[in-house]
């Protein structure tokens, strides 16, 4: 596997971590769908995630709204079961926010990056083994470690990428373009290769988790120096190779 395939859940992890929370077998469907369109109502960001699915990701929304009613003949709250489920529901989200990201505007993706390096510099500085799991795409383990109002933005990012559509012209880098981005920072931070060299793991030590998170911050960090047209074109190109080099 590609340093660039290892990378592809690291750079994609993000917004979803926002939705999690802290019976009987009763269909309740109708009633929990009028609950969360009430609670988008009032500005409940999993209520307002439920109404975006509704319109613009039909499948996910009808699979959120089961997931949602099982969890609220068990939780008995529409505001926990729609966090729950949107938790439940993270690997397929980010399967499709991964290609959501790919026709976004520059200004979502630009604002993709700035949270993914808040993220790990956020979770490295406490628990460089949670922060890996986020590299790795996986459910978070310990949700006292996030900032609230970071986890905030990222749902609205989330939201706003899905609302948005497909822009038209939004260009991603080529492999020589990324070759000419990546190969001084190799020669001038081999550890910051070295870090994203261990991405991709089932387990990695501390120590190892710390130098990986870091890396990813720093590879964050690099690409907000750049104009926002140029750090969406990157971070587009980074997200074509991965894709193309976990297929191949």
């Amino acid at each position: 596997m590609s340093i660039f395939s290892k990378m592809k859940a690291g750079v994609l992890a993000l917004g979803l971590v926002g939705l999690a929370a802290c019976g009987s077998g009763v269909d309740r469907t109708a009633a929990m769908e009028a609950e969360l369109i009430q609670l988008a109502e009032q500005g409940d960001q999993a209520g307002r995630l439920f109404v975006s699915l509704k319109e613009h990701r039909p499948e996910l929304y009808a699979e959120f709204l089961s997931v949602a009613n099982e969890e609220l003949n068990r939780l008995q709250s529409a505001k926990r079961a729609g966090f729950k489920a949107g938790e439940r529901m993270r690997p397929k989200l980010m399967m499709e926010l991964s290609e959501a990201v790919s026709s976004a505007s520059d200004e979502n993706v630009a604002e993709m990056i700035k949270l993914a390096g808040r993220t790990y510099r956020m979770l490295g500085a406490q628990d460089p083994q949670e922060c890996y799991r986020n590299l790795s795409g996986e459910a978070p383990k310990d949700m006292s470690l996030y900032d609230q109002n970071l986890l905030d933005q990222e749902v609205e990012l989330m939201i706003s990428i899905f609302e948005e559509g497909r822009v038209s012209g939004a260009r991603a880098a080529n492999q020589a373009e990324i070759n000419a981005w990546i190969m001084p920072i190799a020669r001038t931070q081999p550890d910051l290769i070295e870090g994203l060299g261990l991405l991709g793991r089932k387990r990695v030590s501390d120590s190892q988790a710390k130098q990986a998170c870091t890396s990813m911050t720093k590879l964050m960090n690099n690409l907000q120096r750049k104009s926002v047209e140029r750090r969406a074109v990157l971070f587009r190109g980074l997200l074509k190779l991965a894709e193309q080099q976990s297929v191949g």
